[in-house]
């Protein structure tokens, strides 16, 4: 066993020997050299993103086949609230409202609407090959049509909202300015009449139609301008004298009332004019000067 531990050793010796001998060495640095040469340098931080480019570039990523549907679907159901606002409007102010905008808005809607029913039966014949696209368009004509009813709706309610608020402020101003009108001209026949017991008896009957129309119209007002200080509280200063000058015409229509209804039983008198005289001094005139204290009460 020494002979075979010393021969080992002698051997181990023998190679240590040629490793350290010149040539080995010079032999040695060479392949490593050539190792590192051909191996591939280490990325760097500002290498990685391009590497990261490039990897995408070849292999891009395309948009769900159903994404350009769910587009299309939520395009038709915009245009078709817009048609359904405007239509709510129209039918709830009872005029018509600018028919443009409607008819683009229709044609916008029918375009996309077209072009989804052809891009739903595309994915129809893809669904045949790819259970995943078919059960996703499913649910996009499910969801579609879930969002065109609430869609449409609310634009159906906010439009008649709208529509019957802009109704009622027309219809105030109309009223507003037939009062006007109505009451311009039955203070012009009075004050045009002659001062005579005849020609006053004349002048009431002339504005009795006109007399009729105006206490309406002020029943009307006085309505309105209530609806309308319940909607808008911050008028309220404005609507009370409004209301305030409606509740003063209303008195000033009963009393007129009673002096077309006294004129007639005067006017029925036969031609004294003596007693027309005194009946005017006994029955209108009590109902002239109630109204003149109305318009004193009201300076």
């Amino acid at each position: 066993m020494a002979q075979t531990a010393l021969g080992t050793s002698t051997a181990s010796d023998s190679n240590c020997d040629v490793a350290a001998s010149p040539e080995f060495s010079s032999a040695a640095t060479v392949t490593v050299r050539q190792l590192d040469q051909s191996a591939s340098p280490p990325l760097t931080l500002k290498e990685v993103p391009q590497q990261v480019d490039d990897v995408l570039q070849i292999q891009p990523c395309a948009p769900p086949a159903y994404a350009s549907l769910a587009i299309l679907s939520i395009g038709s159901m915009l245009g078709a609230s817009v048609t359904a606002f405007a239509l709510a409007d129209w039918v709830a102010r009872g005029q018509r409202t600018s028919t443009p905008p409607i008819i683009a808005s229709t044609i916008f809607c029918l375009l996309l609407l077209a072009l989804a029913v052809r891009k739903a039966g595309r994915l129809r014949s893809i669904g045949a090959s790819n259970v995943d696209v078919l059960l996703c368009r499913r649910k996009l004509v499910r969801s579609s049509v879930v969002f065109a009813v609430l869609f449409l709706g609310t634009a159906a309610l906010v439009g008649n909202g709208i529509g019957s608020s802009g109704a009622e402020t027309n219809n105030l101003i109309a009223d507003v300015n037939k009062m006007s009108q109505l009451g311009e001209r039955v203070s012009n026949a009075r004050n045009t009449a002659e001062q005579t017991v005849p020609a006053q008896v004349e002048m009431y009957k002339s504005i009795e139609p006109d007399v009729e129309q105006l206490n309406s119209v002020l029943l009307k007002l006085k309505d309105e301008w209530q609806t309308y200080d319940k909607k808008y509280p911050s008028q309220h200063e404005t609507v009370t004298k409004e209301l305030s000058g409606i509740d003063t015409g209303i008195r000033r229509m009963t009393l007129l009332h009673q002096q077309i209804a006294t004129a007639k039983e005067i006017g029925n008198v036969d031609d004294n004019a003596d007693e027309q005289f005194r009946m005017w001094q006994l029955t209108m005139q009590p109902l002239l000067n109630q109204e003149n204290q109305l318009d004193a009460s009201n300076k």
